[in-house]
């Protein structure tokens, strides 16, 4: 049997993506398949591929696995149609149905070998594995020496990771961004942080740094992370995120994942509550984490 994932999306996107799939083959005694080509054909924003930065497990999949043949569109089409007709347990198409985590799409028994897509980003996938996917998931990645020393320096430091996830919308009545997280959610984020780290120093990372709502954290005393992380090269920013002691979640898989794999064993991490009225809020956290209304 095996499991064959479709990969797409940015970095957070990808490591849901791949927990999801490491835990169902690790259920079913599967190997695993990522399909590394499909997702990222017509990617709108031209995202690639990341996860090669980590130690992942399996192998890629051919092209007719990763329905990137000839006629890999029509097929894909016609094998969701008649998967959807099909009881759960004979199914070899696994599409997320919904946003809820359900334990049964792992413990039902499946077909011999399954293809699955979806985001699945429930914090239940990575926690069941989270020795296994923390091996996995160090990085091949290596930084330079500039960026090595100012990773020990945060790691060192009560550096708190500050991530602002910024949407091209339109604006509120209050002034800000349609989606994006209020200055309130950071400003009690960074009080609760406050209550049990002495001197946090608060390092914003964001992939727009001149926008009304970094100026604001940065007049309360914030520092932009080295250019605020828009380096060009996400895995660099990610990298130096995880470093930080402390951290305060955006709106983003991409700052929940530096969260999950920050290296210090005391590490607090606060993540804004799901809200009607905030883009990008269908992840779940670990019970560990603060939730702050946002």
């Amino acid at each position: 049997m095996q499991v064959i994932a479709r990969i797409y999306g940015g970095l957070g996107n990808q490591l849901f993506m791949y927990a999801f799939a490491r835990r169902l083959a690790l259920a079913h005694a599967a190997d695993l398949v990522l399909d590394t080509t499909s997702g990222f054909t017509r990617d709108p924003f031209r995202r690639h591929y990341a996860l090669h930065h980590f130690h992942v497990a399996g192998r890629a999949a051919t092209r007719w696995e990763s329905y990137a043949d000839r006629l890999g569109v029509p097929r894909r089409m016609a094998t969701r149609i008649a998967n959807k007709r099909l009881p759960a347990g004979r199914r070899w198409y696994l599409h997320e149905e919904s946003q809820g985590y359900d334990a049964r799409v792992v413990e039902r028994p499946t077909a011999g070998s399954v293809y699955v897509e979806g985001y699945w980003q429930q914090a239940e996938h990575a926690e069941a594995i989270a020795d296994v996917l923390r091996g996995d998931l160090t990085f091949s990645w290596q930084p330079g020496a500039a960026l090595r020393e100012l990773g020990s320096r945060f790691h060192e430091s009560p550096s708190v990771c500050v991530h602002v996830r910024r949407f091209a919308t339109s604006p509120t009545p209050s002034g800000g961004e349609a989606g994006e997280l209020p200055f309130s959610y950071y400003e009690k984020a960074m009080n609760r942080i406050r209550r049990d780290v002495p001197d946090p120093v608060f390092h914003v990372f964001t992939e727009t740094p001149n926008c009304p709502l970094v100026a604001n954290l940065i007049a309360c005393g914030c520092r932009l992370a080295g250019d605020g992380g828009s380096s060009g090269s996400p895995i660099a920013d990610f990298w130096l995120m995880t470093q930080c002691r402390h951290f305060i979640v955006a709106n983003s898989t991409y700052s929940w994942w530096a969260a999950w794999l920050g290296k210090s064993p005391s590490a607090l991490a606060v993540a804004p509550a799901a809200s009607r009225g905030i883009m990008n809020l269908d992840f779940t956290v670990p019970s560990p984490w603060i939730t702050i209304s946002s």
